[in-house]
């Protein structure tokens, strides 16, 4: 799957340049469809920022039957998905339906991630403007394109890059502007929807007989995000080595220099030698119970030997003089 590395802007601009004809273009904007005309003849219909998206236009379409490109809708997931079985799908379906205009042309066009498919019948086309130059889709890969049932032709995919553009037109701007033209336009416009209605009022100027219509869709490369690092394992260790390095202290050794602070706070609050005794105790809280007793009762073990000593030498003399009286 493609990642989605671009923001896709794109504008439809149509112009019904002759009122007595009667048949006239349409266009598909990814789920949008023309609106009513101006009273200058045209339409405009401008998507939303978009990353993945089918863009179409026709031409030869009977009016009661410009909306049946609507169809669309219902393959679009598959056509951006699925590509060629979809899109014979979707055409199939749209012929059923297009009663009144056999003759109907049609550009269309996928793009998913930085990946571009063209598929096209009659005289609709597309082109790519690159590095201030406009391409034919014909130039696109410098491979033939292959037929799908004699219904529609279609290019192998191919990838655009940063500040690319797709054009697509139908016949009316086909015939009255060159390649050079368009590049002009593409160059002196900023935006998709400036271009599309550039290309259109020009093809009219130069007195285009068939309807105008163009799709701009320009690709501009997403802005690079902060990504959240995390530390690796190797860092973690890198960290653990520094920190064991002569002169840094760790973890266990703040502990028990902390230890030693609150030891030394103590003593100085407590004033004694008693105090000092009653913090050990509590630190060395695995000493056996004579260490125990000799801490609160302040006695060695010689001086409890000589207490009994003398206890029991007491004890005799008691006995000794109970005897004599």
């Amino acid at each position: 799957m493609s990642e989605n590395k671009f923001n896709l802007r794109s504008t439809a601009c149509s112009m019904h340049c002759s009122a007595s004809r009667e048949f006239t273009d349409s266009f598909y904007l990814d789920s949008m469809l023309p609106g009513a005309y101006l009273s200058d003849n045209t339409q405009t219909e401008a998507s939303p920022v978009l990353e993945k998206g089918v863009f179409a236009v026709f031409s030869q379409l009977h009016p009661s039957e410009k909306s049946k490109v609507s169809v669309i809708n219902e393959y679009k997931s598959s056509i951006i998905n699925a590509g060629n079985a979809a899109v014979n799908a979707c055409m199939e379906n749209l012929e059923d339906q297009l009663v009144r205009s056999k003759n109907y042309s049609f550009a269309m066009v996928k793009v998913k991630g930085d990946v571009a498919q063209i598929y096209y019948k009659g005289d609709c086309t597309v082109y790519i403007y690159r590095n201030h130059k406009v391409i034919p889709l014909t130039d696109i890969n410098n491979k033939t394109h292959k037929q799908n049932n004699g219904k529609f032709n279609f290019t192998p995919e191919f990838k655009f890059v940063n500040n690319d553009a797709i054009i697509l037109c139908t016949g009316g701007v086909k015939e009255k502007l060159s390649q050079n033209v368009l590049a002009h336009i593409m160059a002196n416009t900023s935006g998709s929807k400036a271009a599309a209605q550039s290309i259109v009022l020009s093809a009219n100027e130069n007195h285009c007989v068939e309807d105008a219509t163009a799709i701009v869709i320009r690709a501009t490369e997403k802005p690079a995000r902060a990504e959240n690092k995390t530390p690796s394992p190797k860092s973690d260790i890198a960290e653990t080595k520094v920190m064991n390095k002569p002169g840094n202290t760790t973890k266990e050794e703040k502990d028990d220099s902390q230890q030693q602070t609150n030891y030394n706070n103590f003593v100085v609050s407590g004033k004694n030698d008693e105090a000092k005794h009653l913090y050990n105790a509590v630190l060395n809280d695995e000493d056996d119970e004579d260490d125990a007793e000799s801490y609160y009762l302040g006695l060695s073990k010689p001086a409890w030997v000589i207490i009994g000593i003398l206890t029991a030498a007491l004890g005799v003399i008691g006995g000794l003089i109970v005897l004599v009286l």
